[in-house]
């Protein structure tokens, strides 16, 4: 929000303080990431289904079925996160000069890294749900064939989204579902804009 009213009118002191502090911390938590990526990565081998599903069309699979391929959404998220650090650090080392964040191309690219942070988090839950498609419980193949019969065959098919709804089939859904987080996303955004900066309009007029 700093950085589109930067764009927009020069900041006040305290707004600009408050406005690096937010890079600071943004570049904090993404140096977390760095750490807490990998570590989640590794719990996923408790998941053998679901880390599959993730890493075997990169070339790296556990000794279960692979049942779909979100390899290309994983890139993606990996992407994004290259995008944020990059900018970041255009941001908070001094290579462009120590003002270069409080610049009009500054500003523009701390929209962008919010955005690809944003984004970040949206592909990263996609990544979470989607990638234990078409189970309800990631695990289910490898729970059912501990099972014995009739109980492995019930519980497959209850657990099996294709089974439970016809729309779990429907790649239309990933459309849909992705222009209703657009509209959210475009709601809250207009919402912040009324608050924030067409209230301060008024009251300037």
């Amino acid at each position: 929000m700093f950085a589109y009213k930067g764009l927009r009118q020069e900041l006040s002191s305290v707004e600009k303080n408050l406005y690096h502090d937010c890079l600071k911390l943004a570049m904090a938590g993404l140096f977390a990431m760095m750490f807490l990526g990998p570590w989640y990565t590794v719990a996923l081998v408790s998941t053998p289904v679901k880390f599959n599903n993730i890493f075997a069309g990169l070339g790296v699979a556990l000794s279960a079925p692979t049942l779909s391929n979100y390899s290309w959404l994983f890139v993606l998220k990996m992407l994004l996160v290259a995008a944020q650090a990059w900018l970041l650090i255009q941001l908070l080392v001094p290579i462009r000069g120590a003002g270069a964040a409080f610049s009009q191309q500054g500003y523009k690219a701390s929209i962008a890294a919010a955005a690809a942070a944003g984004l970040t988090v949206l592909t990263g839950e996609y990544l979470n749900a989607f990638s234990q498609y078409p189970y309800f419980v990631a695990n289910a193949p490898l729970i059912a064939d501990k099972l014995p019969e009739p109980y492995r065959t019930i519980l497959g098919r209850s657990l099996n989204l294709e089974n439970i709804s016809p729309l779990a089939q429907d790649p239309m859904l990933y459309l849909v579902t992705a222009l209703g987080v657009a509209v959210l996303l475009a709601a809250a955004g207009y919402m912040l804009y009324i608050i924030f900066f067409r209230a301060e309009k008024e009251q300037q007029a």
